[in-house]
């Protein structure tokens, strides 16, 4: 049986206006605000709910979605909830949020007492919300300002020594990551990547296809140097996934951000031979999958019916 299941993302920190929007060019669904309208005063009334769809280049339609009833009465049911505090189930590795550079940059727009602000309410177990849990993504993802990797080769050719590799764009991230150590010192950190470099894909592009086996130990080389990076900043990952949703589906399909297909085989194959033996001295674990909910079960079957890496630790979903 499975020693551990992760759930290590619940939020993403983005506030304000993403930066990133026209790079994704998502399409834009209504988002809906709700108002409230009381048809009755006194103790008991009804309010009805009226809901706006206001979207950008999109009229506002208001629609009625019903009534409810609100009532000050003492005579309705209550529910006792008790704490049992001998009693412990699963341990929880931490609660956190997924860090993008639409979130940096909006960060950057803060004055410096709003920046302090914002930290403290986050990260601050006295005063704010304790976040104690980061997911960094490694290279561009659909919240970046660009397409990129740690190791582009500007006229595609390979790098299998990996001469180009480059952690300039991975610096801020370091610095939010030492920026919240100051608030809560305990922060846990995951790093994921959304694609590999263009130039060890099938398709050459960063937006779909996938990771030829031919490269299998320069992606390992690829992923050991970034965790070198962040140590050297006196950083530690403690966790990493191979890729972002690497069931993603149709492999060569166009995607409006970097993505990779990686089918569950290739994966269990990448992480035993190539990457594993990078990671033996380093305290950095592994977590499987990176997906959905609804397309693990390959994934859970492999691990076990295999004897357990010692270097894998769980489950990711999101």
């Amino acid at each position: 049986m499975l020693s551990k299941i992760y759930i290590p993302l619940i939020f993403t920190l983005i506030f304000g206006e993403s930066f990133a929007a026209d790079k994704c060019k998502k399409k834009e669904t209504p988002s809906p605000t709700k108002r409230a309208i009381s048809t009755a005063e006194g103790p008991s009334r009804t309010q009805e709910t009226i809901t706006y769809a206001e979207t950008k280049g999109l009229k506002v339609q208001p629609y009625r979605s019903g009534s409810v009833r609100f009532s000050s009465s003492s005579d309705l049911p209550t529910t006792d909830i008790r704490i049992d505090t001998a009693k412990t189930y699963q341990k929880m590795y931490g609660f956190g949020a997924s860090v993008t550079e639409s979130c940096l940059q909006n960060i950057k727009l803060l004055s410096p007492v709003a920046r302090k602000n914002f930290f403290n309410r986050v990260f601050s177990r006295e005063q704010g919300a304790g976040f104690s849990y980061l997911r960094i993504p490694i290279g561009a993802n659909d919240f970046s300002v660009g397409d990129y990797t740690l190791n582009d080769s500007p006229d595609g050719q390979p790098d299998p020594q990996l001469k180009l590799f480059n952690t300039e764009k991975l610096q801020a991230f370091i610095d939010f990551i030492k920026e919240s150590k100051t608030y809560n010192p305990d922060i846990k950190i995951l790093i994921s990547p959304w694609t590999p470099p263009a130039w060890m894909k099938d398709t050459q592009k960063l937006r779909g296809g996938q990771l030829k086996k031919e490269n299998f130990e320069s992606y390992s080389q690829y992923l050991s140097r970034t965790i070198a990076a962040f140590e050297a900043e006196g950083v530690q990952v403690d966790q990493l996934t191979i890729l972002n949703e690497p069931l993603i589906g149709d492999a060569q399909k166009t995607w409006y951000f970097p993505q990779a297909y990686m089918t569950v085989p290739d994966q269990f194959e990448f992480i035993q031979k190539y990457l594993s033996p990078k990671l033996k001295d380093r305290p950095t674990k592994i977590l499987l999958h990176d997906h959905n909910w609804d397309n693990a079960n390959d994934v859970i079957e492999k691990w076990e019916a295999n004897k357990h890496n010692p270097k894998i630790e769980g489950i990711a979903y999101h």
